[in-house]
Order: C-alpha cells, then sequence, then structure tokens
C-alpha cells in the first residue's frame, strides 16, 4: 500500500471536494474555478512544507498563487483583510477547507531581492526602510506579541514543556537570560514586526508571508533578518531575536508538529540566546553559573 503520507486522497463525502496532502487540506480545481471565475488551465506545487503549500495556478483570467495554510498557525487571511498598502500583494478570494484556509493571491512577478553582496549594515538599513513602511500599516492582526512580562514567560512554559529532562539545569539559564537580557528588551519601542524578513520574502516590490507577524520591540525586525540570513550577531538583541526564534519552535512543536527535529530547533535557538548573551549556556552542555 503506498504512503499516505505521499499520496493526494481524496475526500469524496465532502462538497465541495477536498484534497488531502498531509497536514494540510486543499481545495480542489473546481472550487477555485469557481472562485476565480475561470478554468484551472496549470496548477504547479512551488513551495511547501508540513504547516503551509504554495501552488502556481494558470488562468485564463491570469497567474495566481494558491497559498493553503494550517489555520491555527497563521493569521495570513485575517492580516490581508485587516492591512492595505502598495507593498503588499491584494487577494482575489479566500476559503477554509476544515482545518485549513486558504488564500488566492495575484502571482508576484520578478526576482526575489537578493542580499549576499551587502554587508550587514546595508541589511540593516533595508529592514529599517521596510519596517518603517510596516508601521504604517494600522491595527492588524499578530500571531503573537512580546510587549509584557507575561509574553516572555508564556515562551519560557513552552521551553520547559520541550527541553529534554536530562537538560533540565539549563532551565536555569534561561530564567536568568529572562531577567537579564528579556524583560529589558521589553521596555524598548514596539511595533509590527514582519517576523520572518529576509530577501526571498521580497518580490517584484512586494513583502510576502504574513503568516506570524508580531507586536514586539522594532529592533527585533532587523536582528531576525540577520540570523535568517546566516549573519552572525552577538549582544541583548541578537540574543532576543534567537529567543523569539525558539519560542516559534518550541510552539510549533507543542501544538502542531510534535516532531524531534523541530523540538532540537527550539531547544539550539535557546542555547543560541544564552551565548549570544554571553550568560554560561554552551553547545552540548548546560550551565547555571
Amino acid at each position: 500500500m503506498p504512503d499516505a503520507q505521499n499520496i493526494f486522497i481524496i475526500e469524496k463525502e465532502a462538497r465541495p471536494l477536498r484534497i488531502r496532502d498531509g497536514l494540510l487540506t486543499l481545495p480542489d480545481d473546481g472550487e477555485l474555478s469557481r472562485l476565480l471565475g475561470a478554468e484551472i488551465a496549470d496548477r504547479t506545487p512551488v513551495h511547501a512544507w508540513p504547516l503551509s503549500k504554495v501552488e502556481r495556478l494558470s488562468t485564463e483570467k491570469g497567474v495566481f498563487a494558491l497559498k493553503t495554510q494550517l489555520a491555527a498557525a497563521s493569521v495570513e487571511r485575517a492580516f490581508y483583510a485587516a492591512a492595505k498598502h502598495p507593498v503588499l500583494l491584494s487577494p482575489a478570494a479566500a476559503g477554509d477547507c476544515g482545518d485549513c484556509g486558504f488564500l488566492l493571491l495575484p502571482w508576484a512577478d520578478g526576482e526575489p531581492e537578493v542580499w549576499d553582496s551587502l554587508t550587514d549594515g546595508e541589511v540593516r538599513r533595508r529592514v529599517r526602510e521596510l519596517s518603517g513602511v510596516f508601521q504604517t500599516f494600522g491595527d492588524v492582526p499578530v500571531w503573537r506579541s512580546y510587549t509584557s512580562e507575561d509574553d516572555i514567560r508564556d515562551t519560557l512554559a513552552d521551553l520547559r514543556a520541550v527541553w529534554p529532562a536530562e537538560k533540565s539545569g539549563a532551565l536555569s539559564t534561561l530564567e536568568v537570560w529572562a531577567e537579564r537580557v528579556g524583560l529589558p528588551c521589553l521596555r524598548r519601542d514596539t511595533g509590527l514586526v514582519h517576523g520572518d524578513l529576509k530577501a526571498e520574502n521580497l518580490v517584484g516590490g512586494f513583502v510576502l508571508d504574513w503568516q506570524r507577524p508580531m507586536r514586539a520591540p522594532l529592533f527585533l525586525e532587523e536582528e531576525t533578518a540577520l540570523l535568517l540570513s546566516g549573519r552572525d550577531g552577538a549582544g541583548a538583541e541578537a540574543s532576543f531575536a534567537a529567543f523569539v526564534l525558539a519560542g516559534w519552535f518550541a510552539r510549533a512543536y507543542r501544538r502542531f508538529l510534535p516532531w524531534p527535529f523541530v523540538r532540537g530547533e527550539a531547544v539550539r535557538y535557546a542555547r543560541l540566546a544564552a551565548v549570544k548573551a554571553g550568560i554560561g549556556m554552551q553547545y552540548g552542555k548546560e550551565s547555571t553559573e
């Protein structure tokens, strides 16, 4: 029997038809045609990971991106409904598929930006420019906030739940981190943070992938962009960015993806947060000094 993880399963009892692909439930061509008022001539996968999938749809009315996501892991549909700006795509349609939601977006033509030749300072300037634009969006939905002590404590609770029991001493280090680094960072100016800002999400003048925006200290946009670009930073701000990424993986592990790799990433970024802050946790061992 073929592995159900690797095949499409058509749920014939449902109307309209649904396509099951791993954790996701996708709309079928008939439903998409009705929404767009045009037949689907071609449907090609572009990008996929367990919580979301992007497909390219060709129709007589143009080319669209179909983005299907696990609803509990994204606020992108609500975000696009609330935020309007020239740097944002305007959805053609949206819908529900069981525990998933989908967006039909105009296809963003053009090549992604390339930051490989930029210095860290140049990347920071580009990110600051975009962050200034984001602050004009107004009151929009966010997936998570980092504006209060409770927000830091919520992430620590997620990390406690996923940390290997034999490494429990490291949790004391994270408590020290919260007092010395996390809470002081919350005193900085806060605003809307994309949280996954990297060159490949900047295409044709548009900013893509608004699945998990945050209300958080504004410096987080720069530090997360550098970290996701493989650039090394140090100090409290870079440490805070690593902690936030640890929090994402820890929550994903607890709620959506109970996979060892996801837990491993939560632990790795938490260790990195401590190392960047210089407070005693090293890769492969933990210290509470």
